[in-house]
């Protein structure tokens, strides 16, 4: 005699089989869909950081003299041996101030007494430090990795991950070796 289909337990074992199936497929996309979230988390991160890096080191390699006020920076320019590029890319031919800050999550600038303009995005904290000619900028965004140090850059208790950049005034270093 044939046998016409599946038995019950047939089925019972080939659902369950599936189901197991499904379910390691399904763990496998969420588990992909979150580590490509992380990554760019943290390829923004860096995108944030290298653009902070670039902006305060074109103002800082061509400053006279930093300090920091209310936490903010203030880069004072000479523009005595020709034209300066400020930090919004204009040129200036006379002495000028750029003052930079973080707010919210914003790297702003102002540049002499003008508007503030919003440089970049996606920085959750800012510090600016000045020790002599060496200035150092920690940068918190979101994304970087557990392995960056973390500090309490705003004050409010919460440890954020941060990347230092340290930048030296080279135009005071040479001026004070001559």
């Amino acid at each position: 005699m044939l046998k016409h289909g599946f038995t019950l337990v047939e089925l019972m074992v080939a659902l369950a089989l599936s189901s197991l199936l499904v379910l390691g497929v399904g763990s496998a996309f969420i588990s992909i869909k979150q580590t490509a979230g992380q990554i760019k988390q943290l390829e923004t991160a860096q995108e944030v950081i290298r653009s902070s890096q670039i902006v305060l080191s074109r103002s800082l390699k061509q400053a006279a003299s930093a300090l920091v006020v209310d936490a903010e920076l203030l880069v004072t320019h000479n523009a005595a041996t020709g034209s300066v590029t400020d930090c919004l890319g204009q040129t200036q031919t006379a002495a000028f101030t750029e003052r930079f800050r973080w707010q919210g999550e914003l790297l702003q600038c102002q540049v002499a007494a003008g508007d503030w303009v919003t440089l970049l995005s996606g920085i959750s904290a800012a510090q600016f430090n000045v020790a002599d000619q060496l200035i150092s900028v920690r940068l918190a965004s979101p994304g970087l990795a557990d392995n960056f140090p973390a500090a309490d850059l705003t004050g409010d208790g919460q440890l954020e991950r941060f990347i230092q950049l340290d930048f030296a005034l080279k135009s005071q270093i040479l001026a004070d070796n001559t």
